[in-house]
């Protein structure tokens, strides 16, 4: 699960082949190559930006860091979709808080952590292909926005 979970965040691993990903690049890469205007463009009518799949992103990854710290959130989907655009230093921001919150479920999956219920492996499983999803819908719009 550790290596899945790496593999969509931060790429091919050097010298080993893909379980996710059709190209080398991760989840960190792709928001790496997108400046805040590219990722907030919105590339047609109902679709949203790279940059609110980020900020999507990084709400499941705060939420999931949040249960690990014994808390108990409630999810608010609808506000994690809130945000389409953003300045270049509030994007700059948000990668950065990406990272860290990856860091954060990762060193906890990392742990071989002894899963409290059924609902926390079936969440840390979960997280694989739906951040894997993002990762997918963000290299397909921001290729999108440079054409």
């Amino acid at each position: 699960m550790v290596a899945l979970f790496a593999e969509v965040f931060e790429g091919q691993p050097k010298g080993i082949p893909t379980w996710i990903l059709e190209r080398e690049d991760g989840l960190l890469q792709l928001l790496e190559g997108l400046s805040a205007e590219a990722a907030s463009r919105q590339v047609a009518p109902g679709l949203n930006s790279c940059a609110a799949h980020a900020y999507h992103v990084n709400y499941i990854l705060s939420l999931t860091n949040g249960f690990i710290r014994g808390e108990n959130p409630t999810p608010d989907w609808e506000s994690s979709w809130s945000r389409q655009a953003f300045e270049e230093s509030e994007w700059k921001d948000l990668r950065d808080s990406i990272r860290r919150e990856y860091a954060g479920v990762l060193a906890f999956l990392s742990s071989n952590p002894e899963w409290p219920s059924e609902d926390w492996l079936k969440g840390a499983m979960a997280l694989i292909p739906h951040m894997a999803y993002h990762a997918g819908s963000i290299r397909q719009l921001a290729r999108m926005v440079d054409s």
